[in-house]
């Protein structure tokens, strides 16, 4: 059968995305004809592109990724809409597959609309987090016929044999179906895959433009991988709680899986030699869940077989100098650490998180010792949050002296504790829905304690009063209202903290990377490929 998938990314984020990457991976394999329906450089959100805001609210040092070949189109959406029903009219797939976080659903329906006005007959299954976080949402909404609501590398198989076959498709676990009378059939979950089991990536679907991209001051050529699934926590803020409550049910006890350490090491040297990566982001919400063993198997045959520059991310209560010092062995050069807040009453009562102010401190001491970059990420914005905890937090960052600095602001995600909380205090609607086209960092929450333009000055300003000295907090003051005054002001602020946080090591230069060379290789590809579009085109 034919299949086509839909990404409507709007965020401005590149990123390869593994979830629809694994799916298209697997039904290849199983002999179905697969396409990818890309919006991320159709750059119909460009002014709002999440990594250029970042970069403005000094999170890191922007690189222009333009002569690495990263360029967004600044399409309308109507041209979106046109490639896509071309894109329809010469593949005419069986089945239509849309995935869709929360701030991508708003864009992945609009989508369905399209295609379903055009194409009544022609079947659509939503996927995706937001799939798992409402689900009576998602196939409420008369374009969609199918949603999955949960993993999916079981689910979509079994739909598209059944329908190649001429098969009854209500009784598939892991769907919701839409009978033709409009009645919903709500199957369980589909049982849980093994991480081993799972192919290697085929990343011939992507547009490589998705795998250049900067850590630490440098472009490198990257993909993301994940070695785990599931997360112990259960931070009332977090995504991760809505698997565990999909699962639980019909699952007994934690349903975290791992990938076992050779199979992670040959999917690696799958990537690096078939994709020519050089560079890998192991995208596990806490690589140190791993144990001392997994370490200790994992640095040695990734120094012997893989031998490329790796970034991780770490929750603090893991970390010990034993597995940070093989991993540094190994390659390891970054790691990302949840800081999120440095007031006790958010941390415990909000966030319902269990790492403390004093683990995440030795964190950061301990990566720094053994000359890791750290990025630390912080959440404002939150309920019993003003400018009292908001400097709690600051004066946390100012102990854990991370390189780089994440500030988000919080969204209320559908599925979580904190979003059901914010729902009962009046702080905002039942139905919101975070619009991923709408400006980034952006308080969404009506509280009596803080206002949106206070966070608005707080997101501008947060990482100058986390580095810099506290006898220039006065001055950034100012700056958390814009006027053009505070524009000057802010500016000069800018260049101290970029020379400070660049004396501190900011940047990481891996040792033995040739850069230029690197650079050079990618202008040579780049100018083969416009030869080639050159020679094939009509004169």
């Amino acid at each position: 059968m034919k299949f086509l998938m839909i990404y409507p990314n709007t965020t401005g984020a590149s990123r390869v995305p593994l979830g629809i990457v694994y799916l298209l991976t697997i039904l290849r394999k199983q002999g179905h004809s697969v396409k990818l329906f890309d919006m991320t450089f159709y750059g119909v959100n460009v002014n709002n592109n999440y990594v250029d805001v970042r970069s403005k609210n000094l999170n890191f040092k922007g690189i222009n990724l333009t002569p690495y070949g990263v360029i967004y189109k600044k399409s309308s959406f109507e041209e979106v809409k046109r490639d896509l029903i071309e894109d329809i009219e010469q593949f005419e797939p069986d089945l239509i597959g849309v995935t869709i976080s929360e701030e991508t659903s708003p864009t992945g329906f609009l989508l369905a609309n399209v295609i379903k006005k055009k194409y009544p007959k022609t079947k659509i299954v939503f996927g995706g987090v937001f799939c798992i976080a409402n689900p009576e949402g998602v196939i409420s909404h008369p374009a969609v016929d199918i949603v999955c609501i949960a993993e999916g590398e079981v689910a979509l198989p079994k739909l598209l044999q059944k329908l190649e076959n001429g098969e009854n498709i209500t009784d598939i676990q892991g769907l919701w179906i839409k009978k033709n009378d409009k009645t919903i059939v709500k199957n369980i979950v589909a049982p849980l895959i093994s991480l081993d089991e799972l192919p290697f990536l085929d990343l011939s679907f992507i547009d490589d433009r998705h795998f250049y991209a900067t850590i630490a001051g440098h472009v490198y050529r990257m993909t993301y991988f994940g070695t785990q699934r599931g997360c112990p926590r259960r931070c009332a803020y977090c995504s991760n709680q809505i698997f565990l409550n999909v699962y639980k049910k019909n699952v007994k006890g934690y349903i975290g899986r791992k990938m076992s350490i050779p199979r992670v090491i040959d999917n690696l040297v799958h990537l690096k030699k078939n994709y020519d990566m050089n560079f890998f982001q192991i995208i596990d919400d806490d690589f140190m869940l791993r144990s001392l063993n997994d370490i200790k198997q994992f640095s040695r045959l990734y120094k012997e077989k893989v031998s490329l520059p790796f970034w991780i991310q770490a929750e603090a209560n893991n970390v010990t100098e034993e597995k940070v010092s093989l991993l540094k062995d190994a390659g390891l050069i970054a790691v990302a650490m949840g800081i999120e807040t440095g007031n006790e009453y958010v941390r415990k009562k909000v966030f319902n998180r269990n790492t403390t102010k004093e683990e995440s401190i030795h964190a950061f001491r301990i990566m720094h010792k053994y000359g890791i970059r750290t990025s630390g990420n912080v959440i404002i914005g939150v309920p019993h949050e003003g400018r009292k905890e908001i400097f709690d937090t600051i004066n946390l960052v100012r102990k854990c002296q991370p390189k780089s600095l994440g500030v988000n602001v919080y969204v209320p995600y559908f599925g979580t504790k904190l979003r059901e909380y914010c729902i009962e205090k009046g702080y905002m609607s039942k139905g919101y829905i975070h619009d991923g086209r709408t400006p980034p960092l952006k308080l969404v929450l009506n509280m009596p304690q803080i206002s949106a333009e206070e966070i608005d000055g707080f997101v501008r300003t947060f990482p100058l009063y986390a580095d810099l000295p506290k006898k220039y907090w006065q001055t950034i003051k100012q700056c958390e209202v814009l006027t053009e005054e505070s524009e000057k002001i802010f500016d000069s602020l800018e260049k101290i903290y970029w020379e400070l946080a660049e004396a501190k090591g900011m940047n990481y230069d891996v040792p033995g990377f040739d850069y230029d060379a690197f650079f050079l290789k990618r202008q040579k590809e780049l100018e083969d490929r416009e030869s080639k579009k050159t020679v094939s085109s009509p004169s």
